[in-house]
């Protein structure tokens, strides 16, 4: 209902915390929003000229409320219009971004270049401080770090050690906010290197048969937490980097069993010549 007081203080709904220190004289009237079930209250205070508000001035604030309210509902349309376009040019850059990564991994064969330059791109892509790749060994007991950004040497730890042991073994994404507040994390590492860390994202990558050949950690996210969108993102991101690192390792062994082959070559060239028995013999070994 619409309230007009000489003095707010002496209104019995006056809250000092909502209304001020009251010496004011006060006109409020309520308003609904005809597009939604919330009512508005627009509030006038310290009338000048006379000191209180008048019968008149209450229905001047009621004709003019409806313009008001539609006025501030307009601009509110237009500002989350302008927020759901802001976020729709975000993700596009980021999914470019991220389009732009896959065709960059996709023509690099090789391990040495690949590894360094798949970490760096994820890092990028969720703005992480840090990040490692660890990969599942042959015999599937032991993770092994490919990549360590941050870290002189690399890393070996049991399958199922730690977070990233946890991811290795249950396939399980882990976004985890504070990694000192989960009892998985081994703060031994931060120990020795003097780094704190503080929140982690640990996503697997599988391969095409569904296995899991390794997991990347992200560290320290810059701006905040790692969220949803990030958890997505470096997914997609694995499936190309399994895909990658899949494509580099046929390759060397490409390489290899060009090598050998082109070993026994040498060797049957030599064994069709005439030579001394000693002297083949000395080029089989």
């Amino acid at each position: 209902i619409p309230i007009s007081c000489i003095s707010a203080r002496v209104h019995s709904s006056y809250n000092i915390k909502a209304d001020g220190n009251g010496d004011y004289s006060c006109l409020v009237i309520p308003v609904k929003d005809p597009d939604s079930p919330l009512i508005y209250a627009l509030v006038l205070r310290g009338k000048r000229i006379p000191q209180f508000f008048t019968d008149y001035d209450e229905k001047i604030l009621a004709r003019i409320a409806p313009y008001v309210i539609s006025s501030l509902c307009s601009a509110e349309t237009v500002e989350k219009n302008h927020r759901s376009l802001e976020e729709s040019m975000r993700q596009q850059k980021r999914l470019r971004s991220l389009l732009e990564i896959a065709e960059s991994l996709s023509g690099q064969l090789r391990m040495d270049v690949l590894i360094p330059n798949i970490m760096a791109r994820a890092c990028e892509l969720v703005h992480a401080d840090r990040c490692s790749l660890f990969m599942v060994n042959e015999t599937r007991d032991k993770l092994y770090t490919s990549f360590q950004g941050g870290l002189a040497n690399a890393i070996e730890v049991p399958l199922n050690a730690g977070i990233v042991g946890f991811t290795a073994t249950t396939g399980e994404i882990l976004n985890i906010k504070d990694a000192y507040e989960d009892p998985r994390f081994n703060r031994g590492m931060d120990l020795k290197t003097g780094y704190r860390t503080l929140t982690l994202l640990c996503v697997p990558i599988f391969d095409d048969k569904q296995e899991i050949r390794g997991v990347t950690e992200m560290i320290n996210k810059f701006d905040g937490v790692f969220t949803e969108e990030d958890e997505k993102l470096i997914q997609i991101f694995n499936v190309f980097c399994g895909i990658s690192i899949e494509n580099a390792h046929l390759y060397k062994a490409s390489i290899d069993l060009s090598m050998q082959l082109r070993s026994f070559l040498d060797i049957s060239n030599s064994l069709s010549q005439q030579q001394t028995m000693k002297k083949m013999m000395e080029e089989i070994i």
